[in-house]
């Protein structure tokens, strides 16, 4: 009979029980979000709570400070805020 593939190497739990974590460790680092705020009055808004309330990790990136961009290794994503609208200036 051939070997256990499943979990001989993993004390006995089955693959899919090691997917099922590794997918959850992949969850909580997916949420890691960087924000791009372009203006002081253009920020996340009503995203803000929800994000946060479903265990993302908010970085806030602040380009009109002066602020220099964060390496962008480790977000899943980055959610980028437009400045004031002015659509009579070309």
């Amino acid at each position: 009979m051939a070997a256990n593939q499943e979990g001989e190497n993993n004390g006995g739990a089955s693959t899919a029980a090691t997917m099922e974590t590794r997918q959850g460790e992949e969850a909580s680092a997916a949420m890691r979000l960087l924000l791009v705020q372009h203006d002081p009055e253009s920020g996340p808004g009503t995203l803000e709570r929800p994000l946060m309330a479903d265990g993302a990790d908010l970085e806030f990136w602040l380009p009109f400070r002066g602020e220099d961009a964060p390496p962008l290794v480790g977000f899943a994503g980055v959610l980028a805020f437009g400045g004031t609208a002015n659509p009579d200036e070309d």
